[in-house]
């Protein structure tokens, strides 16, 4: 298979819970209770958690009309 016939996969860019607490203007433990709530979809590899960009835009929506 040749480069050309690749297709172009787009990937949501990866945030950690220090930079969602940034971005949200909450702390870190409130981010962490975010995610274990399961209200912020998170992943968790080995010990490190990363929010998609898209999940987050998700939520800051869900919880702005709530």
């Amino acid at each position: 298979m040749a480069n050309s016939e690749i297709p172009a996969v787009s990937l949501a860019k990866m945030l950690t819970i220090e930079q969602v607490a940034a971005i949200t203007q909450f702390s870190t433990r409130q981010v962490r209770r975010w995610i274990k709530s399961g209200a912020l979809k998170a992943k968790q590899f080995g010990r490190h958690w990363r929010i998609a960009e898209n999940d987050l835009a998700l939520f800051l929506v869900v919880i702005k009309t709530t």
